[in-house]
């Protein structure tokens, strides 16, 4: 059986280990709700973290008028 100590080192090192990875993950999820936001959703103050209008514009956009997929396409052949 553990001892006590060793018990609230492991509790410890879980809530340590909980809350780095919310820290780690944070961004990557703030970056993805940011990209559905609609157009100056990201520039207003105070900033909401949920839009208020949820938007694909910007993907149709990069994915149309960009030529992304042509460019991805180009990439693959060459590598």
């Amino acid at each position: 059986m553990k001892k006590k100590s060793s018990i609230y080192l492991d509790i410890l090192s879980h809530v340590l280990l909980v809350g780095a990875t919310i820290v780690a993950i944070f961004p990557l999820v703030w970056i993805i709700i940011s990209s559905v936001k609609g157009k100056g959703e990201l520039t207003q103050y105070p900033t909401r973290f949920w839009p208020e209008q949820f938007t694909l514009d910007y993907f149709t956009h990069v994915i149309n008028d960009l030529h992304f997929i042509d460019n991805i396409r180009n990439s693959l052949i060459i590598a």
